[in-house]
């Protein structure tokens, strides 16, 4: 009986000290540790506004119909709404001390604190410090770390929504829609309605990218079937308004934002509904419901807090109705001197500015869009957008008229005034271009090929962007262009792209790695971004062997490296392939060092372990054939869509390619 009564009282007495020094261990990470992460990332998302931004407040939202809302997205890019996630470098390097000392703490907890309760926290703040900084594949790396160590903790609906993001900012799209579902799984199960929100918003935003209408308004209405809660329900009821809302169907969207009082809206869901219910129906010709609607919010005080946004949708239906120049101009003084850089008031500029440009007054349009692109709003990358391209149209058409009203211009046009003249119409077509304007591109390009002066590239610029806007509808037209070019200006950028095109593979006689360079380089001086990204990849896939393949990653890296395709991570996938297919290589040997720096600060080698596994060079490397190094771009120049690579960020500038590079001490 003894004996037993020993035993048990060693189990117990074990149990308590077991027990006492797990939360010795608890706290001691928390207190030295994990509470000064907590409260840096706390600092880092204040800094970023994401609060206001990214999360729900209590605050109303801004919602723009855009029929333009299923963008066209061009190779390679992300998809707009997955932009909000690029934290831009000036704000980063507020916060970048921040971020690193977050990794910092988080890579002791793993390493000396790893039997504490805090671990999957530290791996959550890391994962966010890595997505925050723009490398995706290491928050990805922690993402699933955290879901294979905890895959029922209460992170792994966080975990699993940012593994999502980092997927679809890698643009692995099949990963991310698959990791997306299943955040909405696992926040099912833990009752994480903010993660179902945010997942919801993602699918039915990546749907709309790829064009599928019927997809992006399925997972709301399967949230409003399968949740138990009235509030929720009035919420997900209320984005699927908001879909419709601003997809452009306005009589949908009037009856969806009617249907969120059936269930238990709170009180910023009860105001979005009836603003936008308001909005809805100005915009389907239903004034004096919109008007009864508007003056309810006006009146009554709950929502005083709010009269921005209630003004806005007043001004926006005057508009609508024609009400007289001297109301609108006093609804809207009143509403920019109390409200100054309102987003809702900014929203409404920019559609006005919308429906102003599609009447063909540009010269409005782009002071409406310079006014909605004063401060930051949910309108304001695109309204910067169309007030640059507006703003590109009043320079070429200032240059025409003030050539035409000039009497000293000569019958006999000199050939600088020449080429100043098709550089003008050149860049009216391009306008036009971007504004879904075919005819009048068309119309312009001619005009620029028709002046442009028989020696030099203009001609042969303004029939290559002619053949490309006719492409799909005038075939036969466009190869007689291209034809065209070929015989003017074989040796030009033009003429060897448009070879290619055409199939002309020996008359190009672009067959040796130092014509595939020569045509890269010639290509990026010109602004045509693309096609010397092809170029150059070509020439280190055809000619692996050859001197050149090594310059030519040199050149892609540097490229990204520098505006105006500034993409680091970009340029440093090209300098890693750099180093580790051609180490011996003068070009390796540059940036050898800081693509050691920043795998170890990825991958958390130290950088002596990663410099012993790319080796020393196993000759001496040899002076690289010098070639002209490229010239700042001109005006006229603009950047192509390219496909970025991923990789980790680099710290130190290069030389232009073309340069032999500089040694790294």
């Amino acid at each position: 009986m003894g004996a037993r009564t020993a035993l048990a009282l060693a189990v117990t007495t074990l149990a308590v000290l077991s027990s006492g020094c797990q939360l010795w261990r608890n706290t001691e990470a928390y207190f030295n540790i994990y509470y000064n992460m907590h409260r840096l990332m706390s600092e880092v998302e204040e800094e970023f506004g994401y609060y206001d931004e990214t999360r729900r407040t209590q605050r109303p939202r801004v919602f723009v119909p855009d029929s333009a809302i299923i963008p066209e997205a061009e190779a390679g890019e992300i998809p707009p709404f997955l932009r909000e996630f690029l934290i831009e470098p000036p704000k980063l390097q507020l916060v970048q001390k921040q971020l690193d000392s977050i990794l910092q703490k988080g890579s002791k907890i793993l390493a000396f604190r790893a039997r504490s309760d805090f671990v999957d926290n530290a791996l959550f703040l890391m994962a966010q410090a890595f997505f925050y900084r723009g490398e995706w594949l290491p928050a990805q790396s922690k993402c699933q770390e955290l879901l294979q160590l905890f895959p029922q903790g209460e992170l792994a609906p966080d975990a699993q929504l940012l593994l999502a993001k980092a997927y679809l900012m890698q643009r692995k799209f099949t990963l991310g829609r698959q990791a997306l579902s299943r955040a909405v799984d696992i926040g099912w199960y833990h009752k994480r309605f903010d993660v179902l929100s945010e997942a919801f918003r993602l699918q039915a935003e990546l749907a709309l990218s790829r064009g599928e209408l019927e997809e992006a308004f399925r997972p709301y209405r399967q949230a409003i079937l399968l949740s138990p809660d009235g509030e929720q329900r009035a919420r997900w009821q209320l984005e699927l308004a908001a879909l419709f809302y601003r997809v452009g169907r306005f009589e949908q969207a009037a009856d969806a934002f009617a249907e969120v009082f059936r269930h238990s809206p709170s009180l910023v869901i009860e105001y979005e509904a009836k603003l936008y219910r308001a909005a809805a129906l100005a915009r389907s010709g239903r004034y004096r419901e919109a008007e009864e609607l508007l003056n309810e919010l006006k009146r009554r005080r709950r929502y005083e807090q709010w009269l921005s946004y209630t003004l806005a949708q007043e001004l926006a239906l005057r508009r609508r109705m024609g009400s007289a120049p001297d109301t609108l101009q006093q609804l809207e003084r009143r509403a920019d001197s109390a409200f100054p850089g309102n987003p809702a008031l900014l929203a409404v500029q920019y559609e006005e500015a919308m429906r102003v440009l599609r009447r063909g007054d540009y010269r409005a349009a782009q002071r409406l869009f310079a006014r909605a692109s004063v401060t930051r709003s949910p309108v304001f990358h695109k309204a910067r957008f169309y007030s640059e391209v507006l703003t590109r149209w009043e320079r070429a058409m200032a240059t025409l008229q003030q050539l035409q009203r000039n009497p000293g211009v000569p019958e006999e046009l000199s050939d600088s005034l020449r080429n100043v003249l098709s550089a003008a119409f050149y860049e009216l077509g391009r306008v036009y271009a971007v504004l879904g304007k075919p005819d009048s591109a068309q119309h312009f390009y001619t005009q620029a090929a028709e002046v442009a002066p028989d020696t030099g590239s203009a001609r042969a610029r303004s029939w290559f962007a002619l053949a490309h806007l006719l492409t799909t509808t005038q075939p036969s037209q466009a190869d007689s262009l291209l034809e065209a070019i070929v015989a003017c200006c074989p040796k030009t950028p033009y003429g060897r792209e448009a070879q290619r095109l055409l199939g002309y593979v020996t008359e190009a006689d672009i067959d040796t790695a130092a014509e595939l360079y020569d045509s890269g380089i010639r290509l990026w001086r010109v602004g045509e971004y693309a096609l010397a990204q092809k170029q150059l990849s070509t020439l280190v896939e055809r000619f692996p062997g050859s001197p050149y393949a090594p310059r030519a990653l040199y050149a892609l890296g540097w490229f990204y490296e520098h505006p105006p395709l500034r993409n680091l991570d970009s340029a440093v996938l090209y300098y890693r392939q750099l180093v580790e297919r051609y180490p011996s290589s003068e070009y390796a040997a540059d940036v050898r060092l800081s693509v050691a720096y920043a795998r170890a600060r990825r991958e958390g080698i130290p950088v002596e372990t990663i410099l012993q596994q790319y080796g020393e060079p196993s000759q001496p490397p040899r002076p690289a054939p010098e070639l002209p190094a490229p010239p700042t771009l001109t005006p006229e120049a603009s950047p192509a869509p390219i496909v970025p690579g991923s990789a980790e960020p680099s710290e130190q500038p290069r030389t232009a390619p073309g340069q032999a590079p500089r040694r790294i001490p």
